[in-house]
Order: C-alpha cells, then sequence, then structure tokens
C-alpha cells in the first residue's frame, strides 16, 4: 500500500461549474479538476441516505510510481461535524470536507419516497461509469443523484435505477452521442444506451 495525502477542504472555495455560475477564466485548470474532484465525492456521498461509509464508483486520482491508483473512494456523511470523510481504498489518499451544505453537489433528498420504487440494476466498467458521468450535464436532478449513487462491487460498477429514471438516463445518452462530433466517443456512447436500453 502506499501513503496518499490529507486533504481538509472547504467545497466553498472551488468555483461551480454551473451554467449559472461559470467557472471564472482566472481560475487555474488544477484547481478546476480538483474542485471538480472533490465535488464528485460530495455527490456521491449525499446522494443516498447516510449508512454509514460506502465504496463509490469512483476512482482514486493518484498514480504512484506513473501508474493508476486502483482504488475506489470510500465516502461517508459525518452529520455531527457537518463533514463528509472520504479515502481510497487502497493507497489510503484521504480527506474531509465541509461546507457541501446546499452547494450545488449536495444531493440530499428530503424525502424518502423515491427509495421505494422498483429499480433496475446495471453493472459499469471503470470507462463506462466515467463516461456515463461525462454526459451528465443532460441530466435532471434526480437521474444525476441515481448515477452518483452508483457503487463499486466485484462485477463491476453497480448502477441501481428507477424504470422511470431510466428511461431519461438513455434520452440524456442519445443527445450526448447526437452531438458528439468525435466519432469514436459517440461510438461508446451509443453502445452505452444501448446497454441500459436493454435494461429497461
Amino acid at each position: 500500500m502506499t501513503v496518499g495525502d490529507t486533504w481538509i477542504t472547504d467545497i466553498t472555495h472551488f468555483p461551480s461549474s454551473t451554467l449559472d455560475q461559470p467557472v471564472p477564466a482566472q481560475v487555474h485548470p488544477a484547481a478546476y479538476r480538483m474542485g471538480r474532484f472533490m465535488g464528485a465525492i460530495v455527490a456521491s456521498a449525499t446522494s443516498v441516505p447516510d449508512d454509514g461509509p460506502r465504496e463509490t464508483g469512483l476512482r482514486c486520482r493518484r498514480r504512484p510510481a506513473r501508474r493508476a491508483c486502483p482504488g475506489y473512494l470510500i465516502v461517508q456523511r459525518l452529520d455531527e461535524s457537518e463533514q463528509i470523510r472520504w479515502q481510497c481504498s487502497r493507497c489510503d489518499d484521504n480527506g474531509l470536507i465541509s461546507g457541501w451544505h446546499g452547494c450545488v453537489w449536495d444531493f440530499t433528498q428530503t424525502s424518502s419516497s423515491a427509495d421505494a420504487r422498483p429499480r433496475a440494476t446495471v453493472y459499469l466498467d471503470d470507462d463506462g461509469y466515467a463516461l456515463l458521468r461525462s454526459a451528465q450535464v443532460s441530466m435532471d436532478r434526480d437521474t444525476e443523484r441515481a448515477v452518483m449513487a452508483a457503487q463499486h462491487t466485484g462485477r463491476g460498477i453497480r448502477l441501481s435505477i428507477p424504470p422511470d429514471l431510466l428511461e431519461d438516463l438513455v434520452g440524456a445518452i442519445a443527445f450526448e452521442a447526437n452531438h458528439e462530433e468525435t466519432r469514436e466517443r459517440q461510438r461508446r456512447l451509443d453502445e452505452l444506451a444501448d446497454l441500459f436500453d436493454r435494461a429497461r
């Protein structure tokens, strides 16, 4: 195991990437990427009811010895301190995130009614899940929440999603594919849409 870093983060220090709060031109690309990384952790931690540590579909960002760390991020909400704790399952990179309440990446639900709906389950590999997350710009809030709730399992990244959101997800991926100028990425998006379409 390689030893990682400890990050103490106030998420409000990072600019939002939403259309109503565009990233200022002077923001350094590295700071933008780190903000997106921390934001994904918040989104994943808040996308499901808090039930203790949970291994997500998010890969570790570290590259020890110039090789991608094989670990996945484990997240947990600490409601008493209003922080989110995260750590890598392999390299021990870890941190605490504060200031997440009400930020653009906060997916906390005030109602649990959606949790009672029947769900379809789809398994993705790392590349498929990364591609799915890249298509989030076309998704509504509930569909984004379902995507960020994905978990790493022995079979791959497990996405559990209600049928009505599954239909929206297929539409969002197809929209991305139709507006994609790169043929290879368009092909991969089409394959991803077919995978979810078969699960309906």
